[in-house]
């Protein structure tokens, strides 16, 4: 193999590595979309204390549960689109997507691409301090 072969090998081999890298980046996190879930959450402990507030909210088993004015909504946090983990805007009232943009209503369905597929909505009932997410 002369020079000129194994600069071109070289060239062709660092940009393919570039594409893998780039592809690997917009993949999914590994985490799959939250099925059945069966859980509790009691509210008065410290970890659990931001879903006493208006607008607050927090993840637990691949969902995430919001505080809206004193009611409880339950969603999937991994959004359908390419598996990224999905944040509450209170300000927007929305749910986002960190990874490409897409956004949710508090209900799940799908506000802004690229995702198509709404978030899978659970059942929330409170019990005193207990919160029981399921469906």
């Amino acid at each position: 193999m002369d020079r000129k072969d194994f600069l071109s090998l070289l060239g062709t081999s660092a940009a393919t590595l570039s594409i893998f890298s780039l592809i690997e980046s917009c993949s999914k996190t590994g985490a799959s979309p939250a099925g059945n879930v069966d859980f509790n959450l009691d509210v008065s402990l410290s970890q659990n204390a931001v879903l006493l507030s208006n607008g607050g909210y927090l993840i637990s088993n691949n969902v995430i549960i919001i505080n809206i004015a004193g009611a409880y909504t339950a969603l999937s946090s991994i959004c359908t689109h390419e598996g990224c983990s999905v944040d509450y805007n209170n300000g927007a009232g929305n749910l986002q997507c960190p990874c490409h943009g897409a956004e949710f209503t508090t209900s799940g369905a799908v506000l802004k691409g690229p995702a198509q597929r709404s978030l899978k909505q659970y059942q929330v009932d409170k019990s005193g301090n207990i919160l029981h997410i399921y469906g």
